[in-house]
């Protein structure tokens, strides 16, 4: 691949994509989902529209540019261009294919000013400024400034927050018009939080997500949400099918050609799912687990793992777990709680070779190390995985742990062989 690429260059890198004909299904739509659809269509354009800004600023020009030019190479450039959002292909580590554009994508996209250093933000940067919803721009002056989405994105987002509404109003499901309503209402308000607990609740046969979620964009830090918009349609005959065969498992299992012992007698059930930092923390509330005389005279930081708290709200379950361990000294991160910092394992990146800029587990993991912290506490395997990857390579291992917080709660207990100590009460700083 070059950076002009040739016609034949450039249909063999678009050969790469496999396209699929989607089978027509909104004939099992009721008419209200069937004239929201259109609605939907149209604010997922928009939002289209936000993430080419979010990725270059220049994305805009050059797309209309490209769209002119109707030579068999400027067709396939388009058409190449559609495909990633932009000049850099993601299939060849985001290497310009088109000339007179940066070389590879810029690692802050276009979420940052191009002239700035993490070093200028480090120094400037405020809570807000490193929250998903919000871009860095100059001021007047120069200096940084930190401009919500909501403001960043006003004419775009008014107009899809009105699509949304109007959506809502046609739909004659509950849970999707809830969802559009506080989506609409987060667009203008920047305040995620509501319309995120709706999307999760989300059951109807005309399905949306639509909004800023995966930060995989923002290479620089891993901070900014990039916008992006699914519009999904449940196929009722073909999730039928399906259904069927769920509900004769049972009838499959008994007749496996396998010796009777080892199938099993009873499928299924209806179980609560909670996490083991949840369950650890109701087993020490109720007396089950004791922690008398449990202590670590060490200082433990936690760090946060993304899904469970930030897609899932839970926040103070693990540090409660570790928190009444006598003697030990929590210190939190600078980016903790609901600013916390994803550890780099996200949209399956735990198995991406990264070969530019700094990874995202090395920038946590040092952020974990500069609170002078014995241990570095997580409640997530994949956590586990990029922090002590992270440690390993500052090479800290021998001075720094990564445990999860099970691990750290039985090593507490096993050595507790100094008197009880009163448990403190601990308010993490969310």
């Amino acid at each position: 691949m070059t950076r002009d690429s040739n016609l034949e260059e450039l249909r063999k890198m678009s050969a790469r994509f496999a396209p699929v004909d989607l089978i027509e299904v909104t004939r099992a739509l009721s008419p209200g989902n069937r004239a929201a659809l259109p609605k939907l269509i149209h604010a997922a354009r928009i939002v289209d529209r936000i993430f080419l800004g979010q990725l270059w600023s220049g994305n805009a020009e050059l797309q209309e540019n490209l769209r002119q030019d109707t030579t068999p190479l400027g067709l396939a450039r388009f058409d190449y261009f559609r495909l990633n959002k932009g000049p850099w292909s993601d299939l060849d580590e985001h290497q310009a294919f088109l000339p007179d554009v940066p070389e590879r994508k810029p690692l802050g996209a276009a979420f940052y000013p191009g002239d700035m250093t993490r070093e200028e933000f480090d120094a400037w940067a405020t809570p807000e400024a490193r929250g998903f919803f919000s871009v860095i721009r100059r001021n007047a002056e120069g200096a940084l400034q930190n401009i919500p989405y909501s403001e960043a994105y006003a004419h775009d987002l008014r107009e899809c927050a009105e699509l949304l509404l109007e959506a809502a109003r046609l739909t004659d499901n509950s849970t999707l018009r809830r969802f559009l309503e506080t989506r609409a209402a987060a667009f203008l308000s920047n305040d995620y939080y509501e319309s995120d607990v709706a999307w999760m609740d989300l059951d109807a046969p005309l399905d949306i997500t639509i909004g800023p979620y995966e930060t995989y964009n923002d290479e620089l830090f891993g901070y900014k949400a990039g916008f992006e918009a699914y519009v999904s349609l449940r196929d009722e005959e073909e999730t039928a099918k399906v259904t069927f065969f769920c509900n004769h498992m049972q009838e499959v299992e008994d007749n496996l050609p396998i010796d009777p012992q080892y199938r099993n007698p009873q499928l299924g059930g209806t179980y609560e799912v909670i996490h083991h930092s949840q369950l650890l923390a109701q087993l020490v509330a109720d007396g089950t687990l004791s922690l008398t005389g449990a202590s670590l005279d060490e200082k433990v930081t936690y760090h946060d793992s993304c899904y469970l708290g930030r897609h899932n709200d839970i926040y103070l379950a693990p540090r409660n777990v570790i928190g009444q361990l006598g003697g030990i000294d929590i210190v939190e991160m600078p980016r903790n709680g609901t600013k916390g910092m994803c550890c780099g394992a996200g949209g399956a990146r735990m198995w991406m070779e990264e070969n530019t800029g700094k990874k995202v587990n090395i920038e946590r993991s040092e952020e974990a190390v500069a609170t002078g912290a014995d241990r570095i506490a997580v409640a997530c395997p994949f956590c586990y995985v990029m922090m002590d990857d992270g440690v390993k390579a500052q090479g800290k291992e021998e001075t720094v742990k990564v445990q999860d917080i099970a691990e750290i709660l039985i090593e507490a207990i096993e050595q507790g062989e100094r008197a009880p100590v009163p448990a403190q009460d601990f308010t993490p700083g969310l």
